[in-house]
């Protein structure tokens, strides 16, 4: 009657003394993460060039800050993508990646845009034809300065608890003294 019971722990416990958990080497590489990456010279921002206003409006959550749902002129183009593979640790690859715009949007005080986001389906090249793949993701990218350089790409992951991530996680100083005055026309 306690044949089979003890039969299955006695298994169990000798699995546990013939295979233990070995603990990670003190020496393995840590993960590889980041959340923005910065180029002094700025990002090129995909979509903007030729895109069309279809909405604008005020944030209430945001005082002084207007958002702008752009059209871009042609949805398809490329992103840069940065990533760390599984394969090589401790290296970074930055790549080109195909994508399809879905939404546009910008971020503005005064009238001076301080953070584009841009949410985006991942697409694949394959025979030479684009794929719509079964991912979308959105990231933002900043003018730090009020150069109108775009130098911080921002994976969008941390959420400043207004939207969900929709809303830029913070707006430089810069912006925020423009955000008294009158939105340009």
């Amino acid at each position: 009657m306690l044949r089979a019971p003890f039969a299955s722990a006695l298994v169990l416990l000798g699995t546990s003394v013939a295979f233990p958990q070995q603990p990670a080497p003190k020496d393995a590489t840590p993960n590889c993460t980041f959340s923005e990456v910065y180029k002094k010279d700025g990002w090129t921002v995909p979509g903007v060039h030729g895109a069309k206003v279809k909405q604008r409006a005020t944030l209430t959550d945001l005082p002084g800050v207007f958002v702008t749902i752009l059209e871009p002129a042609d949805a398809q183009t490329n992103i840069p993508e940065i990533w760390c593979p599984q394969d090589h640790p401790g290296r970074l690859v930055l790549d080109d990646s195909p994508i399809r715009i879905m939404v546009l949007w910008s971020f503005d005080c005064g009238g001076r845009v301080f953070a584009y986001r841009i949410s985006y389906a991942e697409e694949a090249i394959y025979n030479g034809e684009r794929h719509e793949l079964a991912a979308a993701t959105s990231v933002f990218f900043y003018d730090m300065e009020g150069s109108g350089k775009f130098t911080v790409l921002d994976a969008g992951k941390r959420l400043n608890g207004k939207g969900w991530g929709y809303l830029p996680s913070f707006i430089p100083d810069w912006a925020k003294n423009n955000a008294a005055a009158p939105p340009a026309k």
